[in-house]
Formats: C-alpha cells, structure tokens, sequence
C-alpha cells in the first residue's frame, strides 16, 4: 500500500514507474519493481543513519558522482576510508 501512493505522490518513484512502464513492463510489475526500490532506500537510511536524498536526473542527463556519493567497493577500500591509509590489513 505505501508503494501506491508513494508511485502516483513521489516523484523519484513516479519517474521509475513510469520508466518501468514505458519499457513495457505491465502496471504490477512495475509496482514490485518499485516495491524493491523503496525498500532498497528504507534500507540505505537505516543502514548509513542518513536522511534519504534521491538524485533525479533531469532532461536526461545523470547526476554528477561526487566524492561523498561514491562508495568504496573492496573491504581493503572500506577500511581505507574508515580510518585511512594506515588500515591494518589481514
């Protein structure tokens, strides 16, 4: 329930609804799809303790990344940023 109202009041999720929609996906389809993503952004908040700042991107361009937005992918990476170049590995 909260997806549907969030799909038709939102507009970070009404863009990919209707995204979703014109790739062909059928309406509940999309509604899971969008489902996934609400869940995957309650997640991030709880997760980082950070309010949630969606990123839409306008006439078609993306968002620029920045160096805030752009997480480590390794566990070497994730430590460096933790607490700098002097990590003890294992």
């Amino acid at each position: 329930m909260p997806t549907l109202l969030a799909v038709r009041k939102n507009p970070w999720l009404r863009a990919h609804y209707e995204h979703l929609l014109a790739a062909g996906k059928r309406p509940k389809v999309a509604i899971v799809a969008c489902m996934r993503k609400l869940l995957g952004a309650i997640y991030s908040v709880a997760r980082n303790r950070r309010p949630f700042v969606p990123h839409l991107a306008t006439a078609g361009h993306e968002q620029p990344v920045t160096a805030e937005s752009k997480r480590p992918s390794t566990g070497r990476e994730k430590r460096s940023a933790l607490f700098g170049s002097k990590a003890v590995t294992n």
